[in-house]
């Protein structure tokens, strides 16, 4: 379940590739396809996040706590409260974590578009430049993506930390269960709900996890490929 995907999450420096073609691009169609895919999929494990909260929320509201043995009120229902507070918490953090690739992604950005338009002009106005507008285009261009890639392992460790917490936080009830002695089983069916229904949560964001690593795979193979165009 855990650390699905941080043994491919490491930063894999893309190699100097030769470079380029007449008129070279800032992404390939492709690169930009699995940015478009990447950025999604990193929003959609945010929404399901979202939803598992709401849903747990929902599912604990219905559980009838004034009804709860006095052990489970002092040992469990805090960790639970304590549950619920991070699904919040974690939701809200990675609601902001798009910033961590805003500086050096945009910057690096601005840097190959006035190196492709320096190598436009140089090519009509002084072709004897161009070859080391190549050069310097293609050592940025290879900065841009190695931080793209930074980026988005960035922001996929957040997902992974995350699922962490709350594999944290569940293990901590489970223990606490197994300590209790005094259930009420008037309250059975309501609290089983909300446990099933965390384990559906937990299974979404785990699929989430292994779908972000597909792309992050996809997308390093596509802007290392792209160092040939």
């Amino acid at each position: 379940m855990k650390e699905i995907l941080l043994a491919n999450a490491h930063i894999q420096p893309l190699e100097t590739r030769t470079l380029m073609s007449a008129t070279p691009s800032l992404f390939t169609t492709a690169v930009l396809t699995d940015r478009a895919k990447l950025n999604a999929d990193l929003r959609h494990f945010r929404q399901d996040l979202a939803a598992m909260h709401a849903t747990f929320v929902r599912d604990l509201a219905k559980v009838k706590v004034h009804k709860l043995s006095d052990q489970i009120k002092t040992t469990v229902l805090p960790l639970i409260k304590q549950l619920k507070t991070d699904l919040a918490q974690l939701h809200a953090h990675l609601g902001g974590d798009h910033l961590k690739d805003a500086t050096a992604v945009r910057a690096d950005t601005v840097t190959v578009l006035k190196d492709i338009i320096q190598i436009k002009v140089d090519t009509k106005k002084n072709p004897g430049a161009v070859a080391a507008d190549q050069t310097k285009l293609q050592t940025d261009r290879l900065t841009l993506q190695n931080d793209i890639i930074a980026a988005a392992d960035a922001r996929i460790a957040d997902r992974q930390a995350a699922l962490d917490k709350i594999f944290a936080d569940d293990q901590a009830i489970v223990t606490a269960l197994g300590n209790v002695t005094d259930y009420n089983p008037n309250d059975i069916p309501a609290a089983s709900k909300l446990f099933a229904d965390h384990a559906a949560g937990i299974t979404k964001l785990q699929d989430d996890l292994t779908a972000l690593a597909a792309d992050r795979t996809q997308l390093l193979a596509d802007l290392t490929a792209m160092q040939n165009t």
